[in-house]
């Protein structure tokens, strides 16, 4: 079978036949690309096969071998101008407090996917965070995020 791919480094079109999974780059570019680019998409295209379940099975799959525990920490600084008032939670302040525990929450399982990925998983299973404060200083009051998983191979 035949396909036209959009090449992801000079966005030019080209003709792709056969194969398993279509290219993400072009003759041209493959040739003459870093090769710390070309793992870049290569990565890009196993964290989207990836999967990361809170649980200790995937509905619908089976674990194959498990590879082992995954882990990392991720500290969170929030500057805090002031005093803490209660009041303001609902008028902001509140948001951009959830704001960065979210980005702390994405980037320690993006982190964990990393992890596993270098093991050879295709999967992420238990995934478990938690947030702990480490106290204020200067105004700034630090969060720690604890992530941890086991990595493993799915079916």
């Amino acid at each position: 079978m035949e396909w036209t791919v959009k090449c992801k480094f000079c966005h030019n079109s080209f003709t792709f036949e056969g194969g398993e999974s279509l290219p993400d780059a072009c003759p041209s570019c493959t040739k003459g690309a870093n090769p710390d680019v070309l793992q870049f998409f290569e990565n890009q295209k196993k964290r989207s096969e990836f999967v990361a379940v809170s649980t200790q099975e995937v509905c619908g799959r089976k674990v194959a071998k498990s590879l082992g525990l995954v882990t990392t920490e991720q500290v969170v600084g929030f500057k805090i101008s002031g005093a803490l008032d209660l009041s303001k939670f609902n008028g902001g302040m509140a948001l951009s407090l959830v704001d960065k525990l979210i980005k702390g929450r994405e980037w320690a399982i993006r982190t964990l996917t990393d992890d596993a990925l270098a093991m050879g998983a295709n999967g992420l299973v238990g995934i478990d965070i938690r947030y702990e404060s480490l106290g204020v200083k200067e105004e700034v009051l630090m969060v720690l995020v604890y992530a941890k998983g086991t990595a493993v191979i799915v079916e």
